[in-house]
């Protein structure tokens, strides 16, 4: 009798054999060499399950349910010893994702891997006794989780990597084995030349003329990151606002991947806005020789005319990241090593050999550094990739990397910290509080005044007061969608270079990557790394005289609960303390400070607290924690417009592929905010699952979204 896995919309039909031997070959193929009969043993049991009764009939076409997963991980069980069970989490969730471990009483309907081994489904055999294949031997794996501790805490931590990372070689070896029989036209192919795309960069970085002191220094520093870059491991690359990071830092991506053969450069941005900026300007630099790949939640192939990428190509290639360049945020990478789902893991295997580069990675959560370096330090250790950390305001990593990134070897690029102080283009005073009324009538005393806020609600305000001058005045949020954001910054920026008096009032997410040159800063108190990348917006290129970058406490007080309160409080203590905060010294003393303060909840977000044994991992409860924190507690609201008529209306027929070409509209909310918008009947899902606002009134194009804008009545 022969056995099938699968049957196309044809009618042809896959053979067991077939699949379960070409998801083997693919997962040996992707992993790296200690684990790669692992990943082939995995690939050559995971779906001895369909050879039930029940799933052959299905095949057939029969509609009944019939689960398979839990064969091939009561499979694997039957080698027995430890390391077993971490193949068997792999069978066993490798279509509804890693699960907890549980406990060996826990019953079939608990959705633990031991409920997944107390479920009967031996009807199996005997057809699956010529599938059946002896275990390899775990000593590589074995050896690679017990080098050099005995501590269990360790131990643990290293298998949950392994686990995810021979996951991601099955899933996506499992995936694209279908995806070969299923729709065998499929063109995956996204290619790039590293030697070519070098060149451009080289011959980008010959045209910047040393004729200012500025552009010396910035060329002086550039240089010593270049000499630097020797050795492998991690690169901490520390330079001010302004001296050419993103550059430099691309060139020394594309050297180490032309020197030492690296597959792919990774490079990771915290927000989008800075994404968007920072592919424009790779894409505008290689043009066809590196296809510049972003994967984040704005970006629509069909509307970047620069790029040769079709929507169906960029979806495959978002998938598991086979590309030469990928430009993604900080959710998207490290959601690669802790989620729990095929969809976001299946990708991790490919940032093996890669060059990875951290912009501004002192943005990284605090609370959540631990799972962040381990990360940096298992794709250095274990993957063979290399990693760049880039910032303006780079914390000492030293003590983490000891702890967390055990056998890594890092560097410093810059050592000699001379020409810093050529990047100072403002001079930063503190304040003290301030009034809203009385900051209104500074921000017309400057040709050009930009005011960072802490909250939507304070920029709201503020703006309010702003209106009715003779100033452009722009308030900039994530109450507006991306869409509205990236055409209002473009308006400014014109306007900037025009010498029109303009104020532009904004939250955070100006700080960092928005080329924008203000003549005065306003910045509420918050972290010293947020005030100093707020600086680097004002005289950005050194060539205006008495610009100052002014921080203030508003009349609201001083920020109090959570990291914010943290930074804060830290960053008056040391301005009230007479420290020229500019300082590399007292930059390093803020870090410590903050991580001081943060220090039992860094060493708390472990998925290893607690865990005595390699059978009772929580990966499903650890990727929840780790999703909040990391991806915060927001909710996208869709903005209906002209322009995005015809999508809303092809949702509306059913058309779900439209959601990405969605996100460039929509703004997003707080869920306190989205509950109370919901009650007050503003905003409906029209049967699609997608928030979209029916009261236009309450989005305006220069301010945003307005979640406290009082409704008559709402039809």
């Amino acid at each position: 009798m022969e056995i099938y896995a699968h049957v196309d919309n044809k009618g042809r039909k896959q053979t067991l054999e077939a699949h379960l031997e070409g998801t083997a070959q693919l997962a040996a193929s992707f992993a790296v060499g200690e684990l790669k009969s692992a990943a082939f043993y995995l690939g050559r049991i995971h779906d001895i399950g369909k050879c039930r009764p029940d799933f052959q009939r299905r095949l057939n076409g029969e509609k009944i349910r019939c689960e398979h997963a839990c064969c091939g991980a009561a499979e694997i069980m039957k080698n027995g010893g430890l390391a077993s069970y971490l193949l068997a989490y792999c069978a066993a969730g490798h279509h509804s994702g890693l699960q907890n471990g549980g406990a060996k009483n826990d019953s079939p309907d608990d959705g633990t891997l031991h409920a997944a081994l107390n479920k009967d489904a031996s009807d199996y055999l005997p057809e699956g006794e010529r599938f059946r294949r002896s275990m390899p031997d775990m000593k590589p794996l074995i050896n690679m989780i017990s080098d050099g501790t005995r501590d269990i805490s360790e131990c643990i931590e290293r298998s949950a990597f392994f686990t995810r990372y021979l996951f991601s070689c099955l899933t996506d070896a499992d995936f694209i084995d279908t995806e070969r029989f299923c729709s065998p036209d499929t063109d995956r192919n996204v290619k790039g030349d590293f030697a070519k795309a070098l060149e451009k960069v080289d011959g980008e970085l010959a045209k910047f003329k040393c004729d200012t002191a500025v552009r010396t220094a910035r060329k002086s520093l550039q240089e010593q990151a270049f000499s630097a870059c020797q050795y492998g491991g991690i690169h901490i690359m520390n330079m001010p606002t302004g001296s050419g990071k993103t550059l430099c830092s691309i060139r020394l991506a594309l050297q180490k991947a032309v020197s030492e053969g690296k597959k792919r450069i990774i490079y990771v941005i915290p927000y989008t806005s800075i994404i968007e900026q920072t592919a424009d300007v790779f894409t505008k630099i290689f043009g066809d020789v590196l296809p510049v790949v972003q994967h984040h939640s704005n970006y629509c192939p069909d509307e970047d005319e620069s790029s040769d990428i079709t929507e169906d190509k960029l979806k495959k290639v978002c998938e598991n990241w086979d590309a030469p360049l990928i430009v993604t945020t900080n959710v998207q990478f490290f959601q690669s090593f802790y989620h729990r789902k095929s969809s976001r893991l299946r990708k991790l295997h490919n940032i093996a050999d890669s060059v990875i580069v951290f912009d501004e990675v002192h943005m990284m959560p605090v609370p959540f550094l631990q799972p962040c370096v381990r990360a940096v330090g298992y794709a250095v250790k274990y993957l063979g990739s290399e990693a760049f950390f880039l910032s303006a305001t780079m914390p000492d990593f030293a003590e983490l990397f000891h702890k967390y990134a055990k056998g890594c070897d890092y560097d410093e690029l810059i050592r000699d910290k001379t020409d810093f102080k050529m990047f100072r283009n403002s001079q930063i005073r503190y304040l003290g509080e301030i009034t809203w009324d009385r900051l209104a009538q500074m921000s017309e005393e400057n040709e050009s005044t930009l005011i960072i806020v802490n909250s939507r609600k304070s920029a709201g305000k503020l703006y309010d007061m702003c209106r009715g001058t003779d100033r452009k005045i722009y308030c900039l949020s994530t109450y507006l969608t991306a869409n509205d954001r990236s055409a209002l910054i473009a308006e400014i920026r014109e306007l900037l270079k025009e010498h029109k008096p303009v104020t532009v009032i904004s939250t955070s997410l100006i700080e960092a990557g928005v080329d924008l040159d203000f003549k005065a800063v306003y910045r509420e108190i918050a972290g010293l790394d947020s005030i100093l990348q707020s600086a680097g917006r004002c005289n950005r290129e050194g060539t205006r005289s008495d610009c100052f970058t002014n921080v203030f406490i508003s009349e609201d007080g001083m920020p109090s609960r959570g990291d914010i309160g943290i930074r804060a409080n830290i960053s008056k203590q040391l301005f009230e303390s007479g420290n020229d905060v500019v300082e590399p010294a007292v930059i390093t003393e803020y870090y410590n400070r903050l991580f001081e303060r943060m220090k039992d909840q860094i060493a708390e977000n472990t998925i290893s607290a607690g865990v005595q044994s390699l059978d009772a991992i929580p990966f499903k409860d650890y990727s929840e924690r780790f999703d909040k924190m990391i991806d915060g507690d927001t909710i996208g609201i869709v903005i209906p417009c002209e322009e995005n008529r015809a999508l809303l209306e092809s949702l509306d027929s059913g058309d779900r592929s439209v959601l990405r070409k969605l996100r460039r509209y929509t703004a997003t909310v707080h869920y306190n905010e989205f509950r109370d918008l919901l009650e007050r009947g503003v905003i409906s899902d029209s049967g699609t699952c997608v928030y979209r606002l029916t009261v236009p009134e309450l989005y305006t194009r220069d301010r945003g979204l307005d979640p406290n804008y009082e409704v008559i009545s709402v039809l």
